[in-house]
């Protein structure tokens, strides 16, 4: 099974100093407790998105299978399952960036 996305993004060079992107961030993986947060996050915002954008989450993210098994199974083309996989992680990485930011106040 390949590394799932809730590990979080990998990073990319920059020059130092040139971004916010490169600050040194706590590794998830070194911290047992904050990585059991992350993963309880994750899976508590699969459980409110809607139910067809979570299956094909969880089959990509959690379970490994390809977008060509995914379609396969759902009974789509690999463009339709491509296509449904990106809306439901753009709507995954919404609903957690709203969990996590504080609301404004009014």
């Amino acid at each position: 099974m390949r590394q799932s996305n809730f590990e979080g993004p990998t990073r990319t060079k920059c020059r130092a100093g040139s971004c916010r992107r490169c600050a040194p961030e706590p590794d998830a993986s070194d911290d047992p407790e904050l990585r059991q947060l992350f993963h309880a996050l994750a899976l508590t915002a699969l459980r409110l998105v809607d139910q067809d954008d979570a299956d094909i989450l969880e089959r990509f993210e959690l379970r490994g299978q390809s977008v060509s098994k995914i379609a396969r199974e759902i009974g789509c083309s690999r463009a339709e399952a491509a296509r449904r996989l990106n809306h439901a992680q753009r709507c995954f990485c919404q609903l957690v960036m709203l969990t996590l930011v504080p609301a404004k106040p009014e």
